[in-house]
């Protein structure tokens, strides 16, 4: 039986849940906008945020009592904002600008050479692809990675963490250049690389149901065709995408763990399918049973509601060193003399309502944003929609470095809006690194240096 939410909650919701869903009836109105920042977020609103905030609206069984009737309105409100804050950063675009981004002349817009920039995702595959066996190989191996007491058994600390971040950042940035090369220049070795290269993303995805390998990989291959061949999707295709995506999403938690090898449900995987579809929807999406994420941003936003005790960047920042600064190289001392004193978010939820958000279960940038700055924080939001717009006018200009830089961008934006910013300063520094480098490689034009170089000569 469902929970009979009071009125104000289910405005507050419903407010919500029509500002998402007009980002994405803009997609299936124009297919052709599907990476645009505003698209890539409204399917993170709509696949990931809605349906949790739903289940929660109705069933808030995972929360006390008291942090749901104070705390589900005003992180609705909060994830409002932040929807409608990206959109108008996302349009708030001159005329003149918009134009003058059009308008980029030949000189301007760096073209890459197909075969450099093959040869260059190759390289950076092969270091994914090395990190990822190095790190199997801690646990026996690529097939008892696999296993039931393989990846989820590891520490996940120390040189695990440097190489899993090697594996993801340079398997992203390969897979797109080799992506962005085979669609340029189809051929049987360009697609046979690309293929092995994906190789480590199809097994995270199959055996570990990793929603985020999957996100990634598709997001990638859908992104570079469109860049590299002008190809534009179908409406039809888009929908099915996007079910398939928003199936992945909520499936893939429920059945984690029915295909490692070893586990006993991999003799009957139909059914453990169908077991885990069944309970996706009448329990963990409806019921507000398995997926817990969002309980932690609704009890968050109430607990710094209440006390007033905001961060101001205090959290973000911690967060920063911890994921950005290796203990390995730098050591204790160095890395907690970073950190800026603010009480843990623990503590603030513990004495505004004797709760605790669920340690190993994300919380929304959204409510890490609340924790910081109040509503204010959906600025942050408007900023992003502001940064993204201006990648893509350039992308769209025929700047194929920019079209590759947007690319890997783009596949951060599902991770951000659903988690936070806690690793921006790493991924970002990281793209940024990669960037140059097949600028300086694979660019066709002559780098601006050596260019005003030959102009002082003449």
């Amino acid at each position: 039986m469902m929970f009979q939410a009071p009125l104000g909650h289910e405005i507050a919701f419903y407010a919500f849940a029509i500002a998402s869903l007009i980002g994405l009836l803009r997609i299936l109105k124009k297919p052709e906008t599907f990476p645009s920042y505003p698209a890539l977020a409204a399917l993170v609103w709509v696949m990931y945020i809605l349906p949790q905030a739903f289940g929660i609206l109705y069933n808030p069984r995972w929360l006390p009592l008291e942090v749901y009737l104070e705390g589900f309105v005003p992180t609705m409100v909060m994830c409002l904002l932040c929807v409608i804050a990206g959109a108008v950063g996302w349009s708030a675009y001159s005329p003149q600008e918009l134009h003058r981004r059009q308008r980029l002349s030949a000189q301007e817009k760096t073209q890459l050479d197909v075969e450099k920039l093959f040869l260059l995702g190759g390289v950076f595959s092969a270091i994914s692809i090395a990190s990822f066996i190095y790190v199997a190989s801690l646990s026996g191996g690529i097939m008892s990675y696999y296993s039931v007491t393989g990846a989820y058994e590891l520490d996940g600390m120390g040189i695990e963490v440097l190489l899993a971040f090697a594996q993801k950042i340079f398997g992203n940035l390969g897979l797109i250049a080799l992506a962005f090369a085979f669609f340029r220049k189809p051929n049987l070795l360009h697609g046979a690389v690309m293929a092995f290269a994906m190789l480590p993303n199809i097994g995270d995805i199959i055996f570990l149901n990793r929603r985020s390998d999957f996100i990634y990989t598709g997001l990638a291959l859908a992104t570079s065709l469109y860049f590299a061949r002008h190809w534009r999707p179908s409406r039809s295709l888009v929908m099915a995408g996007a079910i398939a995506s928003a199936a992945v999403v909520f499936v893939f938690p429920v059945i984690r763990g029915t295909y490692l090898i070893g586990a006993d449900d991999l003799k009957d995987p139909r059914a453990a399918e169908e077991r885990g579809i069944m309970e996706v929807i009448s329990q963990d999406v409806l019921g507000g049973e398995g997926q817990k994420e969002f309980n932690n941003s609704i009890g968050m936003v109430a607990s710094y509601d209440k006390t007033g005790r905001f961060g101001y960047g205090a959290q973000t920042w911690n967060h920063w060193v911890r994921t950005s600064i290796p203990r390995t190289f730098f050591g204790d001392t160095i890395k907690s003399s970073l950190m800026m004193p603010s009480g843990k978010v623990e503590t603030v939820t513990n004495d505004a309502y004797g709760w605790e958000p669920v340690w190993y279960m994300s919380r929304s940038l959204a409510a890490n944003l609340f924790v910081e700055f109040w509503y204010l924080g959906a600025i942050a939001f408007f900023i992003m929609g502001r940064v993204f717009r201006i990648m893509f006018e350039k992308a769209k200009s025929g700047d194929q470095l920019a079209q590759l830089s947007y690319i890997a961008y783009s596949l951060l934006v599902p991770h951000w809006i659903a988690t936070g910013f806690e690793k921006l300063p790493r991924d970002v520094l990281a793209t940024m690194m990669l960037m140059v480098v097949i600028q300086q490689v694979a660019s066709m034009q002559m780098p601006r240096w050596a260019m005003m170089h030959q102009q002082a000569r003449a």
